[in-house]
């Protein structure tokens, strides 16, 4: 291990724009994975034993409650995250430690008042939120405990940012994605062993949120030694250029939440308890299709925002292109896996979830139309185009709109799904075009999107033994020969020397 001097010296260090090599962003991006699939998998096993204890109805409502809490803990956290990204680049790279020192502290400020400010504002009109809106009085119980939840989520996303600012994507990844995951899931197991109901399911989110803060702090206050010591000086805070630089960030991230989940608030508004909790098992399962996506992404942003820093383009047009291709190949993959086997792994939430499979369809056709464009938007909001995609959003998040209140009040589930499957379409869709006319590069080959059509024909033939041998879990023998086979296509037709380096990553990582 590196001794805690050097270690801290590296951090404030600047950074050499040829100094990461793409086989280094692939074992970066390997490390993440793993952490990601962990912690995908500790996820659903978490929302089948949420799904146990608080049945379809009630599964509904908290549904409901943590989506509110979720807009909200974006809002506090003002944009912050990746808005950050840039100011600890340039503090690392003009080597001042007092500087450094400044960004984090201002980031911590502007997300700590304004986090508490919304908590507050959320615990007095819980009851109006839940009665007048949603109809649903439970929700108001609920909406009260998780009004914590705000302050606790805006300074975990701003300190897990710090974190993977300086380049520390693997502790971001396993704090983020398993530690305070795991610490859910042992809570919910307990609750449910002794019968706690909805307290037990509230005070497991909330414990698992205060975990990850401590844990995220706890990594940070390595790397940036002195934090919250008063001897430790620093720079003037830099809060209004972060302030400057973020909100259109913070415009971007509610907007991009609203398109995903904005149909969830209005299956609220419009449809019964019990819909709305089949609706969000389905919304809560489509996002495994971004599991390579979004373990690349945190790499590709820190990688970006240095490379970005010296202008060093044709590095950037190979690491966009390098994204794109792991993310098209893994979507295509788990999109298939959820059209065709759907029905099967909504059976493990309980038998009332198994009618939302034509739902879950839409759902993973939406994340494939993200993943099929590799990471247009993220290229935008990192290399100065931040107000841009704030106009693209806001055009589609109206869209969204108009497209859920005429379809989810006739059509409900499926009317949400479709609406946020044409909406997905057309924001990636506009943000791949407006990366090709700003930067002349696109994120496919011939051979990745050649290789992604293999996949969907081998879906295709799947379909007519997706249930394998009978039985309750005879269908996951297909499946996994599916997903073997698919694997071993990309292995075979696409294997380069950053694919071989994410690979090495990986077995080291597992064997570790």
């Amino acid at each position: 291990m590196t001794p805690a001097p050097e270690r801290d010296a590296a951090a404030h260090a600047p950074s050499q724009a040829g100094a990461v090599s793409h086989g280094a962003i692939a074992g970066l991006a390997g490390g993440t994975l793993v952490a990601h699939a962990l912690g995908t998998a500790l996820r659903y096993a978490g929302a089948v034993v949420t799904t146990r204890i608080l049945g379809l109805a009630a599964f509904g409502s908290f549904t409901l409650a943590t989506t509110v809490t979720n807009v909200l803990s974006i809002l506090s956290a003002a944009g912050l995250s990746p808005g950050l990204l840039p100011f600890v680049a340039e503090a690392r790279r003009s080597g001042d430690a007092s500087r450094v020192t400044a960004v984090v502290r201002a980031a911590w400020q502007i997300a700590g008042v304004a986090s508490v400010l919304v908590a507050l504002a959320l615990w007095l009109a819980s009851p109006w939120i839940a009665r007048a809106i949603f109809g649903d009085p439970q929700m108001g119980e609920m909406l009260r405990v998780l009004s914590v939840m705000v302050v606790f989520a805006a300074l975990s996303t701003v300190t897990l940012t710090l974190v993977q600012a300086f380049m520390g994507i693997h502790e971001q990844a396993w704090i983020e994605r398993v530690l305070t995951v795991a610490v859910a899931l042992v809570g919910l197991c307990l609750s449910w062993t002794l019968g706690l109901g909805v307290a037990g399911v509230l005070g497991a989110t909330l414990l698992s949120a205060a975990v990850g803060l401590l844990a995220g702090y706890a990594r940070l206050a390595r790397r940036v030694p002195g934090l919250l010591s008063r001897r430790t000086t620093c720079d003037r805070l830099p809060t209004r250029a972060l302030v400057g630089q973020s909100w259109p960030l913070l415009g971007t991230g509610l907007l991009a939440f609203a398109l995903l989940w904005m149909d969830v608030l209005l299956m609220g508004v419009f449809r019964d308890r019990s819909e709305v909790g089949l609706y969000g098992a389905c919304a809560r399962l489509a996002p495994v299709i971004l599991l390579v996506h979004d373990s690349v992404g945190p790499v590709f942003l820190a990688r970006l925002s240095e490379l970005f820093v010296h202008r060093d383009w044709p590095a950037i047009h190979a690491l966009y292109k390098l994204a794109g291709r792991w993310s098209l190949w893994s979507g295509t993959i788990g999109s298939a896996v959820l059209i065709v086997w759907g029905a099967p792994i909504l059976s493990l939430f309980g038998p009332g979830f198994v009618p939302g499979a034509p739902v879950l369809a839409l759902l993973a056709a939406s994340r494939l139309a993200t993943t099929s464009t590799g990471m247009c938007g993220r290229m935008l909001a990192v290399t100065g185009r931040a107000r841009l995609t704030m106009v693209n959003m806001s055009l589609l998040v109206g869209c969204n709109l108009a497209l859920d209140l005429w379809w989810i009040p006739r059509h409900g589930a499926i009317g949400a799904a479709a609406a946020t499957c044409l909406a997905l379409v057309l924001i990636n869709l506009v943000g791949t075009l407006e990366v090709w006319a700003l930067y002349r590069v696109h994120p496919w080959t011939r051979r990745s999107v050649l290789g992604a059509l293999a996949v969907a024909a081998l879906a295709a033939l799947a379909w007519p033994a997706r249930d394998g041998w009978g039985g309750s879990l005879g269908w996951l023998v297909p499946l996994a020969l599916f997903v073997l086979l698919s694997v071993g296509l990309y292995i075979v037709w696409d294997l380069g020397e950053e694919d071989r380096a994410l690979l090495r990553a990986l077995r080291a990582r597992l064997w570790r």
